[in-house]
């Protein structure tokens, strides 16, 4: 699968401070340490910063009604984190915004119905999640540098 990193994972400078143009929300990482040891430097490796809006969940999320959209669905499942939890589109169900914790997660209903905690792409830092969640309130101390967690939701 494709990386999906958080927005200051290259240091304390976010992706957005930094510039980048990341086409489909994502970039190639240019090979870092010295070429010249075998071993000593990782291959370039596409990842995404931000939501993937050109993959299907984003692009079936914007349809219409006339071109078989469904607006009071779940946002589709676009990913999976490092602690095992799915992370979706947008939207939660009815097309509401969903209320996330600090790290940009919350338990309910899924798109199959399935009620488990889940994180949210968002349209603004840190895109994805911020740590790894149930957050219950300890999201700052997984922070390295700057800090994305956000006010949270009581979790």
């Amino acid at each position: 699968g494709i990386g999906i990193y958080g927005p200051n994972d290259a240091g304390d400078v976010s992706i957005d401070d930094a510039g980048f143009q990341l086409a489909c929300g994502g970039h190639v990482t240019p090979p870092e340490g010295n070429e010249n040891v075998t071993g000593a430097s990782e291959p370039p490796k596409y990842h995404y910063h931000k939501a993937a809006e050109c993959l299907e969940p984003f692009r079936d999320a914007a349809k219409g009604l006339a071109a078989g959209g469904d607006p009071t669905s779940h946002a589709g499942l676009i990913g999976w984190a490092l602690d095992g939890f799915g992370i979706y589109g947008y939207g939660d169900w009815n097309g509401a915004a969903p209320v996330v914790d600090e790290c940009g997660g919350h338990f309910g209903a899924v798109d199959t119905g399935e009620v488990v905690y889940h994180y949210h792409s968002r349209t603004y830092v840190p895109y994805t999640l911020a740590c790894q969640g149930p957050a219950l309130g300890n999201c700052n101390s997984t922070q390295r540098g700057v800090s994305y967690c956000g006010p949270g939701c009581g979790a």
